[in-house]
């Protein structure tokens, strides 16, 4: 009988951690961290640095969730290029919120757009030199300095669709090893106590 209840106490430890590990992965905690970044480099710096620079007006934003971790497609009308690209309309992605180093763009506005790339797609962070037309002056003029005494060749990016599914959240995979893990830990656990 004393076995039969130390296995049950045993049974609901286990039971208890993967409850604590499935709170700790899956429950929303946007509010809890906040984006840090180092300030960006200069105009040349990031010129060279990023995949993608040019101005754009934002035509449309498409949100897939309200989720921190799933990135906004905004699609912008490119209407000067430096780098990256030939295309008349790109699609660049960002996180939902700031908190999330997220850039907030507004749809109707005109920006300069300093994108890295990501798996085939273009992304652009509160910490990049991404910034509104109307307080990127000085960006623009280095940016055609350097364009007239250099050629940088850019390449356009293949995909640059909205997203059509929810990428992979690696919590999940995470929240799946670990659940695994604890499992083994549990058999093996019982085993060596028959």
């Amino acid at each position: 009988m004393n076995s039969h209840l130390l296995k049950n106490k045993t049974f609901i430890r286990v039971l208890t951690l993967l409850t604590f590990s499935y709170v700790f992965f899956f429950v929303d905690v946007s509010s809890s961290y906040a984006c840090s970044c180092i300030p960006p480099g200069s105009v040349a710096e990031e010129l060279e640095k990023s995949a993608a620079v040019f101005r754009g007006k934002v035509l449309q934003k498409e949100v897939q969730n309200q989720n921190d971790s799933t990135p906004v497609a905004v699609q912008l009308e490119v209407k000067e290029s430096w780098k990256g690209t030939n295309q008349a309309n790109v699609v660049v992605y960002t996180a939902l919120h700031s908190a999330a180093c997220g850039y907030e763009f507004e749809v109707n506005k005109e920006y300069i757009i300093y994108a890295y790339e990501q798996n085939g797609k273009w992304h652009v962070t509160l910490c990049s030199r991404t910034a509104p037309v109307e307080s990127a002056a000085e960006d623009i003029k280095k940016l055609n300095e350097y364009m007239s005494k250099n050629d940088p060749t850019g390449k356009d990016i293949a995909d640059q669709r909205p997203l059509d599914q929810k990428e992979s959240d690696s919590p999940l995979w995470l929240f799946a090893g670990l659940t695994t893990l604890a499992g083994t830990a549990f058999f093996f656990t019982m085993r060596l106590k028959q």
